[in-house]
């Protein structure tokens, strides 16, 4: 993981820190960053996650 994917990652968890996250947004998330390619891939599978709930 790079440095600008471990950023995008806090900062979701940053703007999504007053609700619990489920097992499966857990699962989720750490299927993004196994599969993102760039930055912005990570940013869109963290939209994704956030618009899931």
């Amino acid at each position: 993981m790079t440095q600008q994917q471990l950023e995008a990652i806090l900062e979701w968890l940053k703007r999504n820190e007053n609700r619990p996250i489920s097992f499966i947004e857990k699962e989720v998330l750490k299927s993004s960053v196994d599969s993102a390619y760039t930055v912005g891939d990570l940013v869109r599978n963290l939209s994704n996650l956030a618009n899931l709930r």
